[in-house]
């Protein structure tokens, strides 16, 4: 995400959404939500114990935005990351969000600015 973020442009964004509007919205959606989902799914029926099930949820969810290779997934991760992390792994350990949306802005959209 760091390297995302230090290479971007604003003509880089507009000319993504004018191209493939639809797509990138659906990708986006995907990734974050079947890939994220699937691990959950998979510790909770392996019984994994909290923290491999809290690795086996974060990998999940890191698989599906390092694949990702435009700007609307990685504006996405700084909402996205937190929230599911919230979400996924806090059912096994306390996850501070606004904490972990801060550091990701910081790493992802402060180099752009």
């Amino acid at each position: 995400m760091l390297a995302m973020g230090l290479t971007l442009e604003l003509k880089e964004f507009l000319g993504v959404f004018k191209q493939r509007l639809f797509a990138i919205l659906f990708g986006c959606l995907a990734q974050y939500t079947i890939m994220p989902a699937f691990g959950a799914i998979v510790s909770k029926a392996l019984g994994l114990q909290a923290s491999l099930s809290v690795g086996d949820v974060d990998r999940s969810r890191r698989r599906a935005i390092i694949h990702s290779d435009d700007c609307l997934h990685t504006l996405a991760a700084v909402l996205f990351t937190p929230l599911l992390t919230k979400i996924l792994a806090g059912a096994y350990i306390p996850v501070d969000a606004a904490k972990l949306s801060i550091s990701t802005l910081q790493v992802v959209v402060a180099p752009i600015l």
